[in-house]
Formats: C-alpha cells, structure tokens, sequence
C-alpha cells in the first residue's frame, strides 16, 4: 500500500513519522529542516498485513548557504 517514512534529529533523538507514500514513490521531498542540524532518516513499507522492518538508516547534515 505504500511506505511510512520516520526522522529523528540527531543520533540522540527519537524518530517521529513525517510522512506517507503511496507504493509507487521513488522520491520524497522533505522542506522542514534547520541549518546545523544532523538529521536521520529510516522507511518501512506497510500493507493490510502489516509493516516491513525498517530500512538502514541514513543521514543527512544541513548546512548554511
């Protein structure tokens, strides 16, 4: 049915779901981020049978322009 993607601030932090895709997103665009700040982000797919394990993660360090 499609994918729930998480993010945590980070290494520290908690995740929090920012977002659902339908099954056929290859993208995802995510604007609400701060300069200095390491985010880390994972996705799991889900269907009427349940959720996938989660996938690796992987960050994300934002710097000033």
């Amino acid at each position: 049915m499609g994918f729930e993607i998480e993010r945590k601030e980070g290494s520290g932090g908690t995740y929090r779901q920012i977002a659902k895709v339908g099954e056929n997103a290859t993208t995802y665009t995510d604007t609400a981020l701060k300069a200095g700040v390491t985010y880390y982000y994972r996705i799991r797919a889900y269907n009427s049978a349940g959720h996938s394990s989660y996938s690796d993660e992987i960050c994300v360090e934002i710097t000033a322009d």
